[in-house]
């Protein structure tokens, strides 16, 4: 069943999903083990889906100008990574992915860029979760700069895309 029915509703579910995984990563251990890992599987499969919607009906919009708040700040982007960042960045639950001095502020159009050309792989793509914050690690290749790092802030950017104007999103081709 089609859900995301806007910009808004598709926020308010990337949040529940990244509630939801948080709970199970970090105060899963009451939950079966095999429970544990679906629940895991599961918000996160809901998580990246719902990133992919938002990169499709927020993007188009971008390219032309019609939405405010594209300048916001969600997350922070590591260009001309070194293998050695790249492997740093993908371990797993590690707080902060990123702490080196090259990486730049990540804002929304370059997120939803990074979205869309991130590297499929899942050992290419890792998270990292605390209390409070849910990042998510995307990697890629920048053709003829080598590869990037963006990690994602979710809570940021679900307030980010509350802020922008509310827009019906439709719903794929069947």
């Amino acid at each position: 069943m089609w859900k995301r029915l806007t910009y808004h509703m598709c926020a308010s579910e990337l949040q529940q999903a990244s509630e939801r995984f948080r709970a199970s990563f970090l105060g899963g251990q009451s939950l079966d083990p095999q429970e544990r890992l679906q629940e895991l599987e599961r918000t996160s499969k809901d998580g990246v889906n719902i990133l992919k919607v938002l990169t499709l009906s927020v993007r188009p919009e971008q390219d032309f100008g019609l939405l405010t708040h594209a300048n916001a700040e969600v997350g922070t982007l590591l260009s001309n990574a070194g293998s050695a960042e790249v492997e740093s960045a993908l371990t797993p639950g590690k707080l902060p992915p990123i702490v080196v001095s090259e990486a730049t502020q990540l804002r929304l159009r370059e997120a939803m860029n990074k979205i869309a050309h991130m590297d499929p792989r899942p050992d290419k793509s890792s998270f990292a979760v605390d209390c409070q914050r849910h990042e998510v690690v995307l990697t890629g290749e920048q053709r003829g700069s080598g590869p990037w790092v963006a990690v994602l802030d979710i809570p940021k950017l679900c307030d980010v895309i509350m802020a922008l104007p509310d827009r019906d999103i439709e719903p794929p081709a069947e």
